[in-house]
């Protein structure tokens, strides 16, 4: 009989390799992945462009609706839609992170439509950095947060 076969000796051998379906796998997620934020970076930026540049003269935010104070969040619609624009002053006056969130948001949308050999590597570069992109992303919302709380106190002026 043959080692780790059947009762023919057909069997694999125990010392073969395993085949796995991580790679496959992976890049099954990776392309779903990417056509996610495909699909998001481009209805983020085609909502910038059919909101008004200079809001639409109603608070769209809960918050400043209800009790006239400004969340973190509040000018970022009308931040966004100025730097779609190319009206970055305007932006950066609504809100500071609206002109990045529109740059980040600009690079995902032009990455998804470049070959899948490109947007392929950018993913194996993302997926290798998650660790230091994770650890930004936490500066980046602390950084809101703050900027959201300082806005409130009046240290930072208010959002018109």
């Amino acid at each position: 009989m043959g080692s780790g076969g059947d009762a023919g000796g057909r069997g694999m051998s125990e010392h073969a390799p395993a085949i796995s379906a991580q790679p496959a796998t992976r890049a099954r997620a990776s392309r779903r992945l990417w056509l996610w934020l495909a699909m998001g970076a481009w209805g983020f930026l085609v909502a910038a462009m059919i909101h008004p540049a200079h809001g639409m003269g109603v608070p769209l935010c809960p918050s400043r609706f209800v009790t006239g104070i400004d969340c973190p969040g509040c000018g970022l619609t009308r931040s966004v839609s100025c730097a779609v624009r190319g009206e970055l002053s305007s932006s950066w006056g609504y809100h500071p992170f609206g002109t990045p969130l529109t740059a980040l948001a600009a690079g995902i949308a032009i990455v998804a439509i470049l070959p899948a050999r490109i947007r392929d590597g950018v993913a194996r570069h993302v997926w290798k950095s998650r660790i230091g992109i994770s650890r930004v992303g936490i500066v980046c919302g602390v950084m809101f947060v703050a900027f959201g709380v300082a806005r409130m106190l009046g240290v930072v002026g208010r959002n018109v």
